[in-house]
């Protein structure tokens, strides 16, 4: 009790307040649940966001992921801080962190090293660097920019009339398709017979939006599949010891995957109209080029012809009932 009682100590001297920890007992709580706890997995969140601010760490502990995925990423925080607790760094990453002693030690490593950091800043202040501030163009501008650019028409002035510009990106598409022919550019993906009324235009954004959550939820699906799949490899005892060399390459993988998860602008209805029709040929699974790197030697055995051994259900004779 007095170990927790020193930690929210040094909590409030590093400047966080109630809302992150409302007493004693509540700390003493989410030191009691450990990594399940999200109470706790936020706490050490902000600590280490802060410590990675001052001390320029590269790695980052994410409070989102899963509980393993969150061990593994305090870990190498630890290791890029040269934490002195081995305990914490090497062995089975489901033990590193599991008794309430090893818990308090992180949160006091942690705290006081904090401490130290924001001690060092105070005494040897950096100079202050000139504030630059980028001003972030709109998606629209900079689509706008990179036709101009494609074209080759020069960036057009900011005074520029909106229909002016796009009388100027017709002429010189009308160019460039003249000199390249039509087929370079394609058909539309989507390319209705008469033109849409706003009824129309709405009720086509509505089945976009219902279609991207759609297929949004389907790759959390497969994602979690994958997860799972992962997870499911570590119950073996061969990999017993290799669980960070799985969950580093895991990782690596996991974050380009959770970079396509949603659609976002490549799926909207912006994308739909912009799309040619050359985006609807899909290479099958057995064609050549995908199955020059998946073929075998055994596949190439085709099966012949055998006989037809029937069973279908509607080949199969109704049972009458027999009254005695």
């Amino acid at each position: 009790m007095e170990d927790t009682n020193e930690i929210f100590d040094f909590l409030k001297a590093v400047g966080f307040d109630e809302k992150c920890v409302a007493d004693e007992k509540d700390l003493s709580e989410l030191i009691k649940d450990g990594p399940k706890s999200k109470k706790f997995r936020d706490l050490i969140v902000l600590i280490t966001d802060e410590i990675r601010v001052l001390a320029n760490i590269d790695e980052k502990v994410s409070g989102d992921s899963e509980i393993n995925d969150f061990m593994i990423e305090l870990s190498g925080f630890l290791k890029e801080m040269q934490c002195p607790f081995q305990t914490f760094i090497s062995g089975p990453v489901s033990q590193r962190f599991l008794s309430v002693e090893s818990r308090l030690i992180i949160f006091d490593y942690l705290l006081t090293e904090l401490m130290a950091i924001k001690m060092c800043h105070k005494l040897n202040p950096k100079p202050k660097e000139q504030v630059v501030i980028e001003v972030s163009e709109s998606r629209a501008a900079a689509s706008l920019q990179t036709i101009a650019s494609t074209l080759n028409i020069g960036k057009p002035p900011s005074n520029i009339p909106v229909n002016v510009i796009f009388d100027k990106i017709n002429h010189k598409l009308t160019e460039v398709l003249q000199k390249s022919g039509q087929n370079q550019l394609g058909t539309p993906l989507f390319n209705p017979d008469k033109p849409l009324k706003d009824t129309q235009w709405k009720r086509l954004e509505q089945l976009q939006k219902e279609l991207d959550a759609e297929y949004d939820i389907r790759r959390q699906m497969l994602i979690t599949r994958l997860d799972v799949t992962i997870q499911s490899f570590q119950w073996s005892d061969k990999t017993k010891g290799k669980e960070d060399k799985i969950a580093a390459r895991h990782t690596a993988n996991r974050k380009f995957l959770d970079s396509i998860q949603t659609g976002g602008h490549a799926t909207d209805i912006v994308a739909l109209l912009a799309a040619r029709d050359d985006v609807a040929i899909i290479e099958k699974t057995s064609c050549a080029n995908v199955r020059k790197n998946t073929q075998s030697s055994i596949q190439k055995h085709v099966m012949g012809r055998v006989p037809d051994r029937g069973g279908r259900a509607y080949e199969v004779n109704t049972f009458t009932k027999r009254f005695t």
